[in-house]
């Protein structure tokens, strides 16, 4: 059933018995989820293993082990479903640990590199909602800050069309001194129903721009967004820009979401190169 070893090396003895057709979906710095079939049921399940080869797990299996825990625990309490998670094919064994959802997963990434006929037609205020969400829990709850989005760590829950942030190796713990220099309660309003923390300016900036990639906007046309010293004429090629998508009328909820995220005040926050080199993936030139 496992024809891989290096790939599938991470999955425990339970579920490599009870579970065959295994698929790489995608991997981070310390886990791996594939897509599996039951041997009973033939249905098919995403599972969650801890990458026990991963540089990173070698070196601190114990951080590694509790933010794998943590971003499943975040998963359970956003899906908010008793039965997505399958608790009786958990298991630990020796240095591996293994969860099991009923929800199919799928990057961003692995989304938009469907066939034009094939891909998915995303809900943009859920993408921005769910994506928020996450980055304030991070800052607020974990005291973790500046997580990579890129379209290969966000997430897609198919079933439940829910989008989360994933590998929260890429981000970095926050300093006492940062604690007590940034505010962590301040809150604004994106648009009615979304709300972020006044310090996470740079991420819904970057969230916008993950959903102008999903609308089919290229960084080509885009990245001209960060030359542009005056906010009239800012405002104006933004206009542009949004008047290529399918929210094109200006009072579609998506076009106002979209404005009100890609400020032109946020683009002084990124710094484009250090933007395209840590998010090549999702900011390649097309």
């Amino acid at each position: 059933m496992i024809s891989n070893k290096e790939h599938y090396s991470s999955l425990t003895p339970k579920i490599k018995y009870t579970y065959f057709d295994f698929e790489l979906i995608t991997q981070t710095n310390y886990y791996k989820i594939y897509e599996a079939k039951s041997v009973t049921t033939k249905q098919s399940f995403t599972i969650w293993a801890l990458d026990t080869n991963s540089q990173f797990v070698r070196k601190d299996r114990n951080t590694a082990s509790t933010l794998f825990i943590q971003e499943i625990l975040r998963l359970c309490t956003r899906l908010q479903d008793s039965d997505a998670i399958i608790i009786e094919d958990f298991e630990i064994y020796e240095s591996g640990m293994a969860f099991v959802f009923k929800q199919t997963c799928h990057s961003l990434q692995k989304c938009l590199l469907e066939p034009t006929e094939s891909k998915i037609k995303f809900n943009i205020e859920s993408l921005v909602k769910d994506l928020v969400s996450d980055v304030n829990f991070l800052y607020k709850r974990m005291k973790l800050c500046e997580p990579e989005l890129d379209l290969k760590n966000i997430y897609w829950m198919k079933e439940s069309h829910m989008f989360m942030v994933g590998d929260w190796s890429a981000t970095r713990t926050m300093t006492q001194e940062a604690l007590e220099s940034v505010d962590l309660t301040s809150t604004t309003t994106i648009v009615p129903g979304i709300q972020a923390l006044r310090t996470v300016a740079k991420e819904t900036y970057i969230i916008g721009l993950i959903a102008l990639e999903l609308g089919g906007i290229r960084r080509k046309i885009w990245e001209t967004l960060f030359d542009i010293k005056d906010n009239d004429l800012y405002d104006g090629e933004l206009g542009n820009i949004l008047s290529r998508t399918e929210w094109s009328k200006q009072n579609d909820p998506t076009h106002k979401l979209l404005k009100a995220l890609l400020k032109k005040d946020s683009t002084l926050l990124i710094q484009p190169g250090q933007l395209f080199k840590s998010l090549g993936i999702l900011f390649s030139q097309q």
